[in-house]
Order: structure tokens, then C-alpha cells, then sequence
């Protein structure tokens, strides 16, 4: 024969508050549960979306990093298009100065005037050149100080992706469990008392009520 055992649970005196309140928590849980099942929805569809344009990358950064890899790479050193009209305005004016000044000086014509004009066209040339390289290689430099916000220019999508299909993965479940949380903390009040007692318990009591009704008959001493 094994343990018996008996429950009682003892209500505290304010336990019909407690009970409404339970109800009311219930009812609002209810009440809102499509509404956060809606939102989960949607928070999760909108972590799907930046998850899929982050897979794809967006068109903006990407040509932004084709464009500053193309300038690491010196695809434009001496690749000014605009660069020999430059040089060839500019040579002009420097022929027209040579001349002039020679021509003050009664050394216009010979040896010593092409030699001359040879030689500042040269320098106007290779001093324009110069410059426009010059240029390209400051903005190689500025493109290798861009390039890593460029890389993390990458993943910004992905943070609130992940954001988002974890809120749309938990919100549900966050909502059960405050739900759980309320009603527990309100019916926690109530105590539940669990009794047991052995057989020898039970027998020790029989015999006691035998004896009473024996003595209740007067067939005891």
C-alpha cells in the first residue's frame, strides 16, 4: 500500500481581484495576438527584403566601388582625354612668347630659335603632364582612404535584416511569455498544500476510531 495524499489551496482574501485581473490579462492577450502575429509578419517581411537586396548589393555602392577600384588600379593615369588640346592651346601661347621675345632681340629664324622653342614647349608639355599625374595620384590616395567605408557600405543592410527577422522570429513568443509572467505573478499568490500520510498512519487512525466507538458503546474499561 502506498503513500496517500490530499490537496487543498488556501485563496488569499483579496483572491477575486486577483482572479479579474488574471481575466482581464487573458482577454488582452487575446485580443492582440493577431495584431502581434500581424506585426511578426511583417517585421519578418522586412528583414527578407533587406536580407535579399543585401545578397544583390545595391547598384549605388556597387558602381561607387567599381569606379574607386578602376582609380586604385591607375586606370586613369594619363588618361585625361581633354589633356594634348590642353597641351597643344598651351604650346601655342608658349610659341608666341618665345618668338616675341626673341624677336626683340633680333633672333628670330635659325639654329638657336628652334633649339629655344623646342625647349619651352618640352618643359610646358612635361609640366602639364606632370600636373595631370600628379592629380591621378592624389585621388588614387583619396580612393584608398575611401575604399573601406566603401566595403562597409556593403553590409549596412545586413544589421537591420537581421534586426528585423529576429524581432518578426520572437515577438510572438516575447508575448506568451509576458502573458505566462502576468498570469503567474497573480495566481503565484495562491499556496497549494499537498498532505501525505503512510499506511501505518492511516491504521494508527483506524484504531483510534475504533477505540473511541468501542468506549462510545461502553464496551471499554
Amino acid at each position: 500500500m502506498g503513500l496517500s495524499s490530499s490537496k487543498s489551496t488556501n485563496k488569499p482574501i483579496y483572491s477575486q481581484q486577483i482572479e479579474n485581473a488574471a481575466n482581464t490579462a487573458q482577454s488582452a492577450y487575446v485580443a492582440n495576438q493577431p495584431r502581434v502575429q500581424a506585426t511578426a509578419n511583417s517585421l519578418w517581411g522586412l528583414g527578407s527584403d533587406l536580407l535579399a537586396r543585401y545578397s544583390v548589393g545595391d547598384p549605388g555602392v556597387r558602381a561607387a566601388t567599381d569606379y574607386n577600384r578602376s582609380v586604385l588600379g591607375g586606370r586613369y593615369l594619363d588618361g585625361n582625354p581633354q589633356l594634348q588640346a590642353i597641351i597643344d592651346q598651351t604650346g601655342t601661347d608658349v610659341a608666341n612668347q618665345v618668338n616675341a621675345h626673341l624677336g626683340t632681340r633680333g633672333r628670330t629664324g635659325g639654329d638657336s630659335q628652334a633649339a629655344q622653342l623646342a625647349r619651352e614647349l618640352a618643359k610646358n608639355e612635361t609640366s602639364l603632364r606632370y600636373q595631370d599625374y600628379s592629380a591621378e595620384r592624389d585621388r588614387m590616395a583619396k580612393a584608398g582612404e575611401l575604399a573601406p567605408a566603401l566595403a562597409s557600405a556593403q553590409y549596412l543592410p545586413l544589421a537591420p535584416a537581421v534586426s528585423a527577422l529576429q524581432a518578426g522570429t520572437s515577438l510572438p513568443t516575447d508575448a506568451a511569455n509576458q502573458y505566462a509572467a502576468a498570469i503567474g505573478g497573480l495566481l503565484g499568490q495562491y499556496q497549494v498544500k499537498t498532505s501525505r500520510e503512510s499506511p501505518l498512519d492511516t491504521w494508527m487512525k483506524l484504531l483510534s476510531a475504533a477505540s473511541s466507538a468501542v468506549k462510545a458503546s461502553g464496551g471499554g474499561a
